[in-house]
């Protein structure tokens, strides 16, 4: 009984050796078995292949089991593949199998990056979609980089109200490797235009987030191109003119704009007045030497001269007439109306009897958050001042420290 292997099966033959009978032992055909086995996770449909002194392959599903009936003592390898995923570990080897042996693989899908750079316009948001989803918002000059998965269908998009892109989107199919695509955003258009009528020569100013000059004859167009969401004005100017509209504002543009205009001729005069346009005042005093504007009260003033001794008038911010008015400098030609001799005033009397009284005040000032209008008539710590109710328009306080007031009883 030597030489005797548990690997192998035996069964006793009777035996006659020397007439004598006896049994012997004789090895059988087959080998005894074993298994090499273990589950597979994270795909469907992996291949898993055995190499070695036994060969074969087995396609398992994620969460099940291979199996493979190996002889002893053999040696082996298995080996997990499927397009587009790697494993761990990527194969295991057997050497010499007495036993029964177990192995799991992990699959793991492999991963590209689908990227590019954003122009052209800061906040771009860039989105993907299609077998996943993602989006973020860059400014420009930035990177975008999206991580997609082998085989994967996608489409990246960029976006941003008011502007549109050198390429609308792009899709990628059955990715398979990193992908590039930059974008480049350009900021829609629109135009501001009308006609004018009434005067040849006129000049169109555009201001607001962007600045233009057109000059344009008595019924031709003017026409000014501007970007999305902007805020504009158009103002039409000639000299000896005034306009209806003055001037057209247009906020947040988000279409083509139109505004017509209409000149009308001056009548010039010799002096402005309280409710002048501006165009009635540069046709009496020219240029101002400055101009200085106060929105939020609703003030728009030019001066006139410089220093101490400068004059100015004083314009509402809405409707751009004279509201308010000083002369101290002596630069203004500004008339109220004409003193009437023998003529005075008291408490209660109206501005045109002030007038008639004392002419055309040196200066007026408004104070319409304390219901008061101030006449003054002469200048420093000798002018006397007439008050007025703003509200009605009569007299409501005075002073005559200058002795310049003709006061009735």
């Amino acid at each position: 009984m030597n030489n005797i292997r548990s690997s192998y099966r035996y069964r006793c033959e009777p035996d006659i050796t020397n007439g004598n009978l006896g049994f012997r032992v004789v090895r059988g055909s087959f080998t005894l078995g074993y298994t090499i086995f273990g589950k597979i996770t994270g795909a469907d449909g992996v291949t898993v292949s055995l190499s070695g002194d036994i060969s074969g392959t087995q396609t398992v599903n994620s969460g099940e089991n291979y199996l493979f009936t190996v002889e002893y003592g053999g040696n082996y390898m298995v080996t997990p593949s499927k397009d587009g995923y790697t494993f761990f570990p990527e194969s295991q080897t057997f050497d010499n199998v007495t036993d029964n042996q177990t192995q799991n693989f992990i699959a793991t899908i492999i991963s590209y990056t689908i990227s590019g750079i954003v122009s052209g316009a800061d906040g771009i948001t860039v989105t993907l979609s299609g077998d996943a989803s993602d989006s973020h918002t860059f400014s420009s000059g930035s990177s975008y980089s999206f991580n997609v998965e082998h085989g994967g269908n996608y489409t990246v998009t960029p976006t941003k109200t008011g502007y549109t892109f050198t390429q609308s989107s792009k899709s990628f199919t059955n990715v398979i490797s990193n992908q590039t695509q930059n974008f480049i955003a350009t900021i829609i258009t629109y135009t501001i235009s009308g006609t004018v009528t009434g005067a040849n020569g006129v000049t169109f100013t555009l201001s607001g987030d962007a600045t233009d000059t057109q000059t344009v004859n008595d019924g031709w167009s003017y026409s000014f191109t501007v970007d999305y969401g902007g805020y504009y004005t158009v103002t039409p100017t000639k000299e000896g003119y005034t306009f209806t509209p003055a001037s057209q504002t247009f906020n947040n543009v988000t279409y083509d704009q139109t505004q017509d205009f209409v000149a009308k001729s001056i009548d010039i005069q010799d002096y402005f007045t309280l409710g002048s346009t501006m165009e009635e005042v540069r046709a009496v005093q020219g240029e101002p030497t400055s101009i200085t504007v106060w929105e939020y009260l609703n003030e728009i003033i030019w001066e006139y001269g410089s220093g101490y001794s400068a004059s100015s008038v004083t314009f509402s911010y809405d409707n751009k007439v004279v509201i308010e008015y000083d002369n101290y400098g002596g630069d203004l030609n500004v008339s109220l109306g004409t003193k009437v001799q023998d003529s005075y005033f008291t408490l209660g009397s109206s501005q045109g009897d002030v007038i008639k009284a004392q002419g055309t005040p040196t200066s007026i000032t408004v104070w319409e958050y304390l219901n008061e209008i101030i006449w003054e008539y002469g200048s420093g710590y000798n002018a006397s001042s007439v008050t007025f109710s703003y509200d009605n328009k009569v007299v409501i306080e005075y002073d005559n420290y200058g002795g310049d007031l003709n006061i009735g009883s």
